[in-house]
């Protein structure tokens, strides 16, 4: 009689099991999810404050004449921003320490499970290990991407805040980059977690090609949202800052031209 296929990112019959599966799961999502969301919100907020500043004192009017137009501009001060005021250096250092931060909770978790459960043969646990395992190992790389997405993603939307006014325009931004950070990790655990299990039974998938591909392709679901936003905000930015500029140019033309 052949066992039965493991439970991927589920709980076994056991309350300890169940109790750790439960903190584990918490644990680590919080923490990947407010290190992103944090790092977003202050270069969303910082850009969009420079942003403002620039044009109230004229700075953002002598950068726009340049080649790039007003999206060079704003992404001039935007890098300036990075590399002198918030450095990149001490964004990098806070994603690491949120990374230590999931690493040791993902360690000091599965341990008290996994040594026990090889010790005793437990398959049950060791099974549910190594799944618990895959996930934490999925979450690292994943965590590591959101911080390149978090300052693109996060500048942009800062840039494109200061084209409209009012205050509500920067709440707005705020909210946009919490939301897009918020949605990127749903649809990847609903990738994982969901859309692949019914996918793989009824394919008849199983084994250790199912517990390698679930996290490799919830990942993949991951950078691809994430690529089509950076994408999407690039252009709209493009369009609407430099598109003024071109509305401008051909209202100056057909001026001189008379």
């Amino acid at each position: 009689m052949q066992d039965p296929p493991p439970r991927h990112w589920a709980r076994s019959d056991g309350p300890k099991s169940e109790q750790t599966a439960l903190v584990l799961t918490f644990a680590l999502s919080a923490l990947a999810l407010i290190s992103g969301v944090i790092l977003s919100t202050m270069v969303v907020y910082a850009t969009a404050d420079r942003g403002a500043r620039a044009r109230e004192n004229g700075t953002f009017d002598l950068l726009a004449v340049i080649p790039a137009g007003g999206f060079g501009a704003s992404w001039a001060i935007l890098g300036g921003y990075l590399h002198y005021s918030l450095t990149l250096r001490t964004l990098r250092r806070m994603r690491v320490n949120a990374i230590r931060a999931v690493v040791v909770v993902g360690v000091v978790t599965l341990l008290p499970v996994l040594i026990p459960a090889l010790e005793q043969g437990n398959t049950a646990l060791v099974r549910e290990g190594w799944s618990w395992l895959l996930f934490f190992i999925f979450l690292v790389p994943m965590m590591l991407f959101d911080y390149q997405y978090a300052v693109v993603s996060g500048g942009l939307i800062g840039i494109l805040a200061p084209t409209y006014t009012g205050i509500d325009a920067r709440v707005a931004a705020i909210f946009t980059a919490v939301m897009l950070h918020l949605t990127g990790y749903l649809i990847a655990a609903v990738t994982g977690a969901l859309m692949l299990p019914v996918v793989y039974e009824s394919l008849a998938i199983s084994g250790w090609l199912a517990d390698l591909s679930r996290p490799v392709l919830a990942l993949l679901v991951f950078i691809l949202y994430h690529e089509a936003g950076v994408l999407l905000l690039y252009r709209t930015a493009q369009e609407r800052l430099n598109g003024l500029d071109d509305a401008l140019s051909g209202a100056l033309s057909l001026h001189s031209g008379r």
